[in-house]
């Protein structure tokens, strides 16, 4: 790929035809290094994890940082969300939009990032949170105004709890040490 005078964003076939070492993330035309994971957003993601796991991993498969298909997404190239509730037994090697209940996102250093893929999870249909570590809330984005609005819907602050397909989660055990 040729370089261009003036900022270019990027296809989905332009960037999965680049070889690129490491990990990225390709969020509207924009390619974001992958960051790697420090201890605030590591217990949050595992806490996460397990307490839905516990809670209805008999009812849904719960994925850790496995890649969702989303229209145009595919391959290594696809999201990698934090945390994703499947359908369980999904036939694809990796679960689609169609088979994705809700999506969590933790986010400390990555904030706007996640942000942008809100977008991209909300058109696709699938409810999505981000853990606002800095802030010590939960955001829900479920539709375009939420996408659209400064912070989504802010459903639960430190102190409060709040509720991914029926389970209730307090955001103060998410700050909890491992």
């Amino acid at each position: 790929m040729e370089l261009l005078e003036t900022p270019h964003l990027l296809t989905v076939e332009e960037y999965m035809s680049l070889e690129i070492d490491g990990k990225t993330e390709l969020i509207d035309g924009i390619i974001y290094d992958v960051l790697p994971r420090n201890s605030p957003h590591r217990n949050a993601v595992n806490f996460l994890g397990k307490i839905l796991e516990r809670a209805i991993g008999n009812r849904f498969t719960i994925q850790q940082q496995e890649a969702v298909a989303i229209t145009g997404w595919k391959g290594r190239n696809a999201p990698e969300p934090d945390i994703a509730v499947i359908a369980p037994g999904y036939i694809d090697p990796i679960a689609t939009a169609k088979e994705t209940f809700a999506i969590v996102e933790v986010s400390d250093s990555t904030y706007k990032r996640d942000r942008r893929k809100m977008a991209l999870y909300v058109a696709a249909g699938i409810p999505a949170y981000i853990v606002n570590i800095p802030e010590r809330r939960v955001e829900l984005y479920e539709s375009e105004d939420d996408v659209v609005s400064i912070h989504g819907r802010v459903v639960a602050r430190f102190g409060e709890s709040f509720s991914v397909l029926g389970v209730r989660i307090a955001v103060a055990d998410l700050f909890k040490p491992a």
